[in-house]
């Protein structure tokens, strides 16, 4: 208390025993006298400095902390990265069948098929040729559907030429010549040309069949439909299946190479054929393929202002923005992705958590190798820092991911199915591919939208002395001028603590409505009521935007000026 109101109360009390003291006499029992002293207080001044309260003393931000100041402004600022399980879409092989070789028992005509030449020439009865099968069952489920197989698969065809007696003749030629491979393959043959709609190789001639010949081609590709295969999805297996061998073949034995030898009389034409086992490297089809592990780790909110975390605090951001930089490790296939994105709100208060997700449940991640995404409400003026070729992802309900009784403790992310769905490509390599590597940014400028509740409160104490503390309130009153820069008005009360810190219930309270942008406004918080032990004022302003607001600056902020404390009651003192 001030001297001025010390000595008031005690020089009141003095006059007040005055004449008691003339009177005395020592020879009466003055035990039942009452020695009280009761005196009426009315406007009492007390001493009240409160300094300039600007957002800059109530938030106090280092670097790392979440709440920042960029461009002048607050934001809630939390990056971060993330990442997906390695991806593998497994190769596979298919092994060989065993062909048994195939053998032509060739009688060689008389002398009436000899040309005028005196060449023998005949067309060689074949006998049947092989059938091959290739099947194989566990093909990755990522393989929707396959048109081509791009392989690595060796064929080769020895033609030898045999007999059990007698000596086989020299330059003995094999002409129109024919042999049946799988359709539908990509590949040069060793000898002859090869037609892959058919699957025919045709030869025109192979000079001196009687020292071996071999056939040889390696295919890099087998078209399914062409080959007539069979892929099953449902079991994840393929078949391919058919026959190969020569088809047609005339034999042509130079007359001159028959004189003077024992000709046999029967000739053994034999091809052995050798299919390699199919090594599958990549195919021609559609694809899917779910992405695992893309997690990411939720965003705490402990460590916010205390002003941002008070009860009855109740936040709608304006324009809040998850900024998102993903890889695409597919980009070379022009393939997209296709994902969810949700937020979980948690309170440790027991309330129900507040989730909200993209406006269409999904957006398409784009086939470039990075690619960089804006999710929010509206549309930035500007995107933060960092960010390239910024694609915009509506997320309206995003503004309420704040709201609710005071701050959440956590904020849960959920990507929910990523995946690449089901699209063609051509030549997809399969084997392991790099994880899906991303980050993240978390950026909210703290502009309070329509609704928002924030509430801080602060405590001026200190008052009680000795001549205080015997003083019962009846009112008390705080007026000043004030004036503020803040973008949202104000309601500004007070309630009165004793010497304990505790706030004094039971009293009535009328508070007093600051404008946003208040220049020199007269208020004044008037409390009644019955107050002892009067300690300080526990001020509390509560701020509500009815509109959206601006993003809230270091420099907002109230100035009180003037301001005056009294109090109405009465003093009570034994002395």
């Amino acid at each position: 208390m001030n001297k001025q109101a010390t000595g008031l109360l005690t020089a009141s009390a003095l006059i007040l025993l005055s004449p008691l003291t003339g009177c005395i006499d020592n020879n009466y029992d003055l035990s039942d006298i009452d020695t009280t002293v009761k005196v009426s207080v009315n406007s009492l001044t007390l001493p009240v400095n409160i300094d300039e309260i600007f957002l800059s003393s109530i938030i106090d931000t280092e670097e790392g902390d979440k709440i920042q100041i960029i461009d002048n402004q607050y934001a809630i600022l939390e990056d971060g990265t993330f990442g997906s399980d390695p991806i593998n879409i497994e190769q596979f092989s298919i092994a060989a069948p065993e062909i048994n070789p195939s053998i032509t028992e060739i009688q060689i005509p008389s002398v009436t098929g000899v040309r005028n030449t005196g060449d023998i020439s005949f067309n060689i009865d074949l006998a049947p040729i092989s059938g091959y099968s290739y099947n194989y069952s566990g093909i990755s489920t990522d393989i929707v559907d396959i048109e081509q197989l791009e392989v690595s698969w060796g064929l080769t065809y020895s033609i030898n030429l045999e007999a059990t007696d007698g000596t086989i003749p020299s330059g003995i030629k094999l002409q129109n010549i024919r042999f049946q491979l799988p359709k539908g393959l990509t590949g040069t043959p060793s000898i002859g040309t090869y037609n892959p709609e058919t699957g025919e190789i045709s030869i025109s001639e192979i000079d001196n069949i009687q020292n071996g010949v071999s056939l040889t081609m390696t295919a890099s590709a087998i078209n399914l439909a062409k080959a007539g295969a069979i892929f099953n999805y449902n079991d994840h297996s393929i078949d391919i299946h058919g026959e190969t061998g020569l088809t047609n073949a005339d034999m042509l034995i130079p007359a001159a190479s028959i004189a003077g030898i024992q000709a046999p009389s029967k000739l053994y034409l034999s091809i052995h054929t050798q299919l390699g086992d199919f090594e599958v490297k990549s195919f021609t089809g559609s694809i899917k393929h779910t992405i695992d592990g893309l997690n990411i780790s939720p965003i705490t909110l402990n460590d916010l202002p205390d002003f941002l975390n008070q009860e009855g605090t109740n936040i709608s951001l304006a324009n809040p923005q998850i900024y998102i930089n993903i890889s695409n490790p597919f980009s070379s296939y022009n393939i997209h992705g296709s994902a969810g994105f949700n937020l979980t709100a948690l309170r440790n208060d027991g309330s129900l958590p507040v989730s909200c997700t993209i406006d269409n449940s999904r957006f398409e991640l784009r086939p470039e190798a990075n690619s960089s995404y804006c999710l929010s409400p509206s549309i930035p003026g500007t995107y933060y820092p960092g960010f390239e070729n910024i694609q915009h992802v509506p997320f309206t309900s995003l503004s309420g991911i704040l709201s609710g009784n005071g701050l959440p403790n956590e904020i849960q992310i959920e990507i929910p199915q990523p995946e690449i769905p089901t699209q063609r490509v051509t030549g997809f390599r399969l084997g392991s591919y790099p994880a899906i590597e991303g980050r993240y940014t978390f950026f909210a400028p703290l502009a309070l939208g329509k609704g928002s509740v924030i509430t801080y409160s602060d405590t001026e104490d200190g008052w009680n002395d000795e001549d205080i503390d015997q003083i019962t309130i009846n009112e008390l009153q705080i007026s000043a001028n004030v004036s503020t820069n803040l973008p949202f008005g104000v309601q500004l009360t007070g309630y009165p603590v004793d010497v304990d810190g505790q706030q004094i219930n039971d009293v009535e309270i009328t508070g007093a409505d600051i404008a946003a942008n208040a220049n020199g406004t007269q208020v004044k918080i008037r409390i009644t009521g019955t107050v002892t032990h009067l300690d300080g004022i526990r001020f509390e302003a509560r701020a509500t935007a009815p509109e959206t607001s601006q993003p809230l600056s270091p420099s907002q902020g109230i100035t009180l000026k003037d301001i005056r404390a009294t109090v109405s009651g009465y003093y009570e003192k034994e002395l």
